[in-house]
Order: structure tokens, then C-alpha cells, then sequence
């Protein structure tokens, strides 16, 4: 590996130094456990009522670009909240908002709308 790729790789875990820390990073069991359909349905339900009740302050942060309905690593509901960029600061005041809720942070850069003028729409 060359000097500069060594200095790069140096340079990117300084700058994300203690970000990974902020997610609550469960490693998967070995057994993935199977939800029935009305477990699954309750589980939607609890992140739909959060999704509805929480989005107005996490709109209210800077930094956030939206929140939907996701799924984790094994399937189950998630509240997914999307962040123009992942800072810990910003994690943070997520966490605080969400408290025990199940999230998970996308990040998508900024969002911009699209010229469509050339569409015969």
C-alpha cells in the first residue's frame, strides 16, 4: 500500500473518529428470527405512529432531508430518517428526539430538484 493511500486512510478515521461510536451497532444473530405477519403488522404500526408524531421535530433539525419507513438488517421496521451529511452532533439530537424508537440514519447528500422542462409533460 503506497504512502499517500496510508495518509488517506490515516486522515478518514481521524475524521469520522468516534461517529461509529454514536450508532447503536447490534451485530446479527446467527439465527435470524422469523416475525409472524401480525407481529410484523403491530411493529408497523408502532413505527407509522412514530413516523407521524416525531417527524415534525426531526424536520425541525438542520441537516435532516426525510423520513420514512425502512427495514433493518433482518427485515424488521425501522423509522429511516435521512441526513444530508452524518455528523455526531446531529446523531445525537436525533437520538434524543427518537429515544428507543428502531432508526436507521441514510445519508444522501443534498437534494436538489431536477430541471424537467425538456419532458413534454
Amino acid at each position: 500500500m503506497s504512502n499517500q493511500k496510508k495518509k488517506d486512510i490515516k486522515a478518514l478515521n481521524e475524521e469520522f473518529k468516534g461517529v461509529f461510536e454514536d450508532f447503536d451497532v447490534k451485530k446479527p444473530k446467527d439465527k435470524i428470527i422469523e416475525l409472524s405477519t401480525e407481529e410484523f403488522s403491530q411493529k408497523e404500526m408502532k413505527i407509522k405512529k412514530a413516523q407521524a408524531d416525531l417527524s415534525p421535530d426531526l424536520m425541525n433539525l438542520e441537516g435532516i432531508t426525510g423520513i420514512g419507513l425502512g427495514g433493518d438488517h433482518l427485515g424488521s421496521p425501522v423509522l429511516k430518517i435521512y441526513v444530508r451529511k452524518k455528523n455526531r452532533s446531529l446523531i445525537k439530537k436525533i437520538k434524543a428526539i427518537t429515544k428507543e424508537e428502531p432508526i436507521l440514519i441514510e445519508e444522501t447528500g443534498d437534494i436538489v430538484a431536477q430541471n424537467v422542462d425538456h419532458l413534454n409533460v
